[in-house]
């Protein structure tokens, strides 16, 4: 009995470890890993499947002679139509499409353990994601290995219904880093419709500023070429370039044309603008804040200190049409907002297991930080009267800013109702280069419901004129905003000479203190019935051993006659 239980032991310490060894290969990409037989039938039998439907529609349509109609009702060239669907046919027949079948493995083993949705397997969406690549015009196109996987995991994405997550390549993930940090003259441009481009954001300290170019302006030409005619995409390229290199920029502002020379330079991207506003109640502060990325925190601790030497009573922070970002940018922000010792977390995460695990600072959730980026969140707080502007682009993390400054009880909430994105995506590796960005939990404020599909509804309801939404943010006047001066007002309605009222504080915390002190009582107590127990086990064991000494030493006796029967 013994050495079967030994056994059942070790092979349940074997299946343990193969448990485990499957878990920690979900971040791996090598194909054998994944059964790459397994998916490369199931996929060649989507092919064969998807050929086969076809294969059904076109003899369907030969012998009834049926001819469809397009959108608008006019008839369908039959003979064109089967044409394509005999070169589709073929294609996946032949099998020729090129995929890499590990990378599909592995997408689908991820989305089966992380995604929060439902799921459906690789082997029935196999038939679905050939069929769209077999009836895809644009197949032949895709000459490059890299292009057609990552076409096939995006599309494999789509399959199944994942809005929000991504396939990046490693391409793709080298230009996400240059959006941030690069070789520039410092703007921000968005495209005009003749085909030009608009700077909206001149950055502190670049050559652009230096130059005395102004938000506003178009620029029309780079090094005396047509910018419309460059295309956009190559003109930004033709202005970034290597460092210490000059580019002549063109600009059109009203009716003059300006031209700027300028140094490339080294240059990060800023996602926090601010500037001091006067009004009845003393200076404000507004910040804008456009993303939360891997800058934003330390820019936006920037911002506040230069704000604070202006001598700001209050402050306005703007995260309209901002689209998101990093959830450790957002906490990292809060954490320096919002004071310490509350008893509420600043974001609830829930799982797909049905976990739910909260995060109390930035710290919670990257150990190390108070240590390294985010030092300056730690034991700060702004105990000044605030007011948030948001808008229907406000999204993720930054409704994420707009409810946990709400459910605290510390901010304002202004402008209209928010977009309603309340899930978050982890980004995981393939060891190739790509990242696939995964929808894994949804996140709540401290005290509100998610808000997923929802979005937050402002404390006061402001929509701007629709002559005000033609125009960029960062160039809207605040003649025009409407927002903007609903914020401003509200914050000359406060009472600056009062303290500010203290932040809202978990309704459970002293609730919890005294279900901690019973749970300690409760341990005490046990902990004595099970001293006494062992203490009362102890004693009756020492004298069953009496009793059986007793027993047996009477029993000799007995046996050799002495003393039988007397007293």
């Amino acid at each position: 009995m013994k050495n079967r239980i030994k056994k059942l032991s070790v092979l349940f310490l074997l299946f343990c470890l193969l448990l485990s060894s499957l878990s920690l290969g979900v971040f791996a990409t090598e194909t054998g890993d994944f059964g790459e037989e397994v998916i490369e039938a199931a996929i060649y039998a989507g092919f064969s499947s998807a050929a086969l439907r076809m294969q059904e529609e076109v003899d369907g349509w030969r012998a009834s002679g049926e001819i469809l109609e397009d959108s608008l009702g006019n008839p369908v060239d039959m003979d064109e139509l089967i044409s394509v669907y005999e070169t589709n046919i073929a294609i996946l027949e032949g099998g020729t499409l090129s995929f890499d079948a590990g990378k599909l493995a592995t997408t689908n083993l991820l989305y089966y353990s992380y995604y929060i949705d439902d799921f459906t397997q690789m082997k029935d969406a196999a038939a679905e994601l050939c069929y769209i690549f077999g009836t895809s015009y644009y197949l032949d196109r895709l000459d490059e290995e890299e292009l057609v996987n990552a076409a096939l995991i995006r599309s494999y994405q789509q399959v199944i219904g994942d809005r929000f997550g991504y396939y990046y390549t490693e391409e793709d993930l080298a230009s996400q880093d240059a959006s941030v940090n690069y070789v520039g003259i410092g703007v921000s441009v968005l495209l005009t419709d003749d085909g030009y481009a608009e700077v909206v954001q001149v950055f502190q300290n670049s050559s652009a500023e230096e130059a005395g170019m102004l938000g506003g302006d178009i620029i029309v030409a780079v090094n005396g070429e047509d910018f419309a005619k460059i295309g956009y995409n190559d003109a930004i390229d033709l202005i970034r370039g290597e460092e210490g290199t000059t580019v002549t920029v063109s600009v059109r502002r009203g009716t003059d044309i300006l031209h700027f020379t300028m140094e490339r330079r080294q240059t990060t991207s800023y996602s926090v603008t601010y500037e001091v506003l006067e009004s009845e109640n003393g200076k404000i502060g507004f910040v804008r804040i456009s993303s939360f990325n891997e800058t934003t925190f330390p820019q936006f601790c920037d911002a506040v200190e230069a704000l604070e030497a202006e001598g700001v009573l209050s402050y306005i922070f703007d995260v309209r049409s901002n689209p998101g970002g990093m959830l450790q940018s957002v906490l990292g922000i809060l954490d320096y907002i919002l004071p310490d010792n509350t008893g509420l977390p600043l974001v609830r995460l829930q799982y797909k297991d049905g976990d739910t695990v909260s995060y109390y600072s930035v710290e919670d959730y990257v150990k190390g930080a108070y240590q390294n980026d985010f030092a300056k969140a730690k034991n700060h707080s702004l105990n000044k009267p605030i007011a948030v502007l948001c808008n229907s682009g406000s999204a993720s993390a930054s409704e994420l800013f707009v409810s946990c400054l709400r459910d605290f009880e510390y901010a304002q909430i202004i402008g209209e109702n928010t977009y309603g994105k309340g899930v978050g995506q982890s980004g995981l590796n393939f060891k190739t280069g790509g990242q696939l960005l995964l929808t894994t939990f949804y996140y709540a404020p401290p005290l509100s419901e998610n808000y997923h599909d929802v979005g937050i509804v402002p404390d006061k309801l402001v929509s701007l004129s629709d002559e005000a939404k033609s125009v960029n943010l960062f160039l809207l006047s605040y003649e025009l905003d409407a927002q903007l001066q609903a914020a401003v007002s509200y914050i000359e309605s406060i009472d600056l000479s009062e303290p500010p009222a203290p932040p809202v504080t978990s309704p459970d915390t002293d609730k919890g203190d005294l279900e901690a002190i019973l749970l300690w009582v409760l341990l005490g107590v046990l902990a004595l019935l099970l001293a006494l127990t062992l203490v009362l086990l102890f004693v009756f064991i020492r004298k069953g051993k009496r009793s059986n000494e007793d027993t047996l030493f009477s029993s000799q006796k007995r046996s050799d006659g002495s003393d039988m029967f007397h007293s």
